[in-house]
Formats: C-alpha cells, structure tokens, sequence
C-alpha cells in the first residue's frame, strides 16, 4: 500500500494472501466496511490517525496477531471477529465497541479499552483465552457480550449503569464481578450459568 489509495482492480486474484504486515498513513481516518476481509495472511495492522474502523473491516484475518489504532474511537460490527490468532488489543481513544467487534477471538488474553463507554452486544463473545477484563468507563455492557469467555475469572465495570442479558453467560471460571454500588439493578440472566 502506497500513499492513500490502493488499486483493487489490480490485485491478483489470491491477493488476500500476499499481505503481511500494513501501516496505514496518517491521511487514512476510516477503515471502510469488510476493506480487509479474510485477509489470512495478514499478522500486524498499524494506522496512527484511523479514528473509525467500519463493519467487518479485518473479520476472519486469522493470522492477525497485533493492532495499533491509537486515535481509533469507534469499532464498527464484527471488526475483528473471527481473527483467531490476535493476543492483545490496546485502543486507548476507542468509546464505542461494536456487536461482535472481537467474537471469536480465540486466542485473546489482553484487553485494554480504557475510555470505552459502550461496549456491544456479543463484543467479547467465544474469547476463551480471555482472563480479565476492566472497563473503568464503560456504562452500557450489551447482551452476551461475555458470553462463552470460558476463562474470564475477574471482571471490573466500575461506572457500568446498564449490563445487557446473558453478559457472562457459560463463562465457566468467573469468579470476581466488581459494580459499582448504585447500578439499578442486574438481570439473573446476565451472571454465569
């Protein structure tokens, strides 16, 4: 990828397979929908002025193990569900977490959203590798979101005001929920079953 714009009328056919690493430049501000879709050879993705990553944009790059958006705020619908290979995330500007951003994230051990406000339905889903997570921002937790993190044992929503059904659903070893004291109330079906 040279410059700004990128000629997909070009790539080979199995073009998909002859990326590895990408760095976006610094004029690049959104991530379009599906743009990256089961790119299986891609392992590292950088951008320093991405402030939104669309639908489905890196969905099923299962080699993908790193990502460095540090001005990212939203992440669209499935972004990088499916991405079976990434570790860790950090995206320290990021306030909105979209349905199924990080699904089936297998082998995701490190999450750190600290400004996240919303985080979506089924964001975390099937993360089995997943320990702990904190979310010193978050205040709307959506439905399933947790939900098969068969690993996740601690989890710290301290501003949370809403937490959808099923959060924590099947998440095994979860032993350790912090809320804040004045959260109206949470739904029996949101806890571990």
């Amino acid at each position: 990828m040279t410059g700004t714009s990128f000629d997909f009328e070009n790539l080979p056919q199995s073009g998909a397979n002859y990326f590895v690493s990408l760095v976006f430049p610094n004029t690049v501000q959104i991530i379009g929908c599906a743009g990256w879709f089961s790119f299986t050879s891609l392992t590292s993705v950088s951008a320093s002025n991405v402030k939104t990553i669309s639908d489905g944009a890196f969905t099923s790059c299962s080699s993908l193990i790193s990502v460095s958006f540090p001005a990212v705020t939203t992440i669209g619908t499935s972004a990088f569900s499916f991405c079976k290979s990434l570790e860790s995330i950090s995206l320290p500007n990021a306030t909105s977490i979209g349905n199924g951003a990080f699904g089936y994230c297998k082998n995701l051990a490190s999450v750190s959203l600290p400004e996240a406000i919303t985080i979506g339905d089924v964001a975390f889903s099937h993360c089995e590798s997943l320990t702990s997570i904190n979310l010193p921002a978050a205040t709307t937790i959506g439905n399933y979101a947790f939900s098969f993190s068969e690993s996740l044992s601690s989890v710290s929503l301290p501003a949370a005001t809403t937490i959808g059904n099923g959060a924590f659903s099947s998440c095994k070893s979860l032993t350790s929920i912090s809320l804040p004291a004045a959260i109206p109330s949470v739904n029996v079906r949101t806890l571990p079953t």
